[in-house]
């Protein structure tokens, strides 16, 4: 089964690896003048930590797949859902090149809560998945493509009123302030 992989940092955010690794490299180049080769080792040792700190602290990915959609990184919130039946992803595209993955789902037969009425329907899809992740507009294309939708349908997915539907999904475009969001509702789980 394939997985898509999206990052949720941007790459320039790593120009923060510069300043240990540039210490590293000045301590490596001055201990082979030195006559005492481990006088800056302490130094060696704490700048490559700092560098490996710095890495995993800002890796953070989200894969989706067509069973579920999690969270990865050490430091992330390492949140994950499977994707149920009825369940509905909802990507929000943002002009500055990110995106929010958000997955909704519930049970509208059974009320949440005890306090709930059997009319209170509106109130029974809840967030189940959130988080924001590096991507635009041919990345909501790859990821409707992956989950059945033809290439040729996908024309004008970012324009408010675009619905595409096949037996496996439903495809909707809808603009709210300024941000697209597109609702891919699973009719049935895809294997």
């Amino acid at each position: 089964m394939k997985t898509m992989y999206f990052f949720c940092t941007k790459l320039w955010i790593y120009l923060t690896e510069i300043p240990p690794l540039a210490l590293f490299a000045f301590a490596l180049y001055s201990t082979s003048k030195s006559e005492n080769k481990f006088t800056l080792l302490p130094l060696m040792i704490m700048s490559v930590a700092a560098a490996i700190m710095i890495f995993l602290f800002f890796f953070r990915m989200v894969s989706l797949n067509n069973e579920q959609i999690r969270a990865i990184g050490p430091f992330s919130s390492k949140d994950s859902e499977f994707i149920k039946e009825n369940s509905f992803l909802l990507i929000k595209l943002s002009g500055s090149g990110h995106m929010k993955l958000e997955l909704w789902g519930g049970n509208p037969e059974i009320p949440a809560f005890d306090w709930m009425k059997a009319e209170d329907s509106s109130f029974r899809e809840i967030c189940l998945f959130r988080e924001k992740a590096l991507g635009g507009v041919k990345t909501a294309k790859r990821i409707a493509k992956y989950f059945t939708a033809p290439d040729e349908a996908l024309e004008g997915i970012e324009k408010s009123g675009f619905s595409y539907e096949n037996d496996t999904v439903a495809l909707s475009t809808d603009i709210k302030n300024e941000v697209t969001e597109i609702k891919l509702l699973f009719k049935k789980i895809i294997i």
